[in-house]
């Protein structure tokens, strides 16, 4: 097998693995990643949870015989050839899955009139996240997450006063942090696991040349450092907008923000 060989098997992969999305796959992704119900998602937010959805698919798929015999084919052969073959797979399953995803999103419900439209109802999702919270059956990083959503849809369809006026509330609540730093950096790394094919990561933000945070090992390949485990504790801690990609802070804010991602041979040294 070459380099090419893999490449295609890995996006004919990543392509089938997007066309058995289902509402259970989308639902799960969305509460794996703290989005919560994804009726609340916008179009970048949802595109994001079906990649996801899609890289599990994929996953999945490698437990079966098919995929087994594939592997052992790159896994029997010349050891200075396997790494770069598996990269190449990996790179054509990133490539079939946002070909998928992006035709999938084509017959999805992107209408926002589809979305509840009336004030009433958004100020019931409202109320009905405050009692779910004091129950305690969600956290309140999602309880946050949903009524931002809440009121997001409410301003796009021209309700947000009313809706304010129903639950009492004049302020909007999402809090992004007034000072951003001049300089972000996202450091990751990467391990291969050549026993059942997967990837997986850990993440390290400087902010202002100071750790803020160090990810636990993660699953997740190519660039998920960067675009989901990073941009997950930017946006929770207020550094960058809900539904905005990390180059935001660099296009809106002029943050020098520098990212980077090294292979590394050992779990242990991720």
């Amino acid at each position: 097998m070459n380099q090419k060989e893999a490449y295609e098997q890995g996006k004919a992969n990543g392509y089938s693995a997007a066309s058995y999305l289902d509402d259970e796959a989308i639902q799960l992704a969305s509460e794996d990643l703290d989005y919560g119900d994804p009726d609340f998602l916008d179009k970048a937010e949802l595109e994001e949870v079906a990649g996801y959805a899609a890289s599990q698919n994929e996953q999945h798929a490698r437990q079966y015989s098919g995929f087994a015999g594939f592997a052992a084919e790159i896994n029997n052969g010349p050891e200075s050839r396997f790494e770069g073959l598996w990269e190449k797979y990996d790179e054509g399953v990133t490539v079939g899955i946002n070909k998928g995803v992006k035709e999938w999103l084509k017959g999805q419900r992107q209408n926002p009139a589809d979305l509840p439209s009336r004030a009433a109802d958004l100020a019931e999702a409202w109320k009905h996240s405050h009692a779910e919270l004091l129950k305690g059956r969600i956290g309140s990083l999602e309880a946050g997450k949903e009524r931002r959503y809440i009121l997001r849809m409410a301003e796009d369809e021209g309700v947000l006063d009313e809706v304010m006026d129903l639950i009492g509330k004049r302020k909007n609540p999402r809090k992004l942090r007034k000072r951003i730093p001049k300089k972000i950096e996202i450091w990751g790394k990467r391990w291969f696991q050549r026993s059942y094919g997967n990837t997986y990561h850990s993440v390290r933000i400087y902010l202002n040349d100071k750790l803020a945070y160090e990810s636990p090992i993660t699953y997740g390949y190519g660039d998920h450092y960067y675009n989901t485990t990073a941009k997950e504790w930017l946006v929770e801690n207020g550094y960058l907008p809900p539904g905005e990609p990390v180059w935001y802070l660099r296009d809106h804010n002029g943050v020098d923000l520098i990212y980077h991602a090294t292979d590394v041979k050992r779990e242990r040294d991720l």
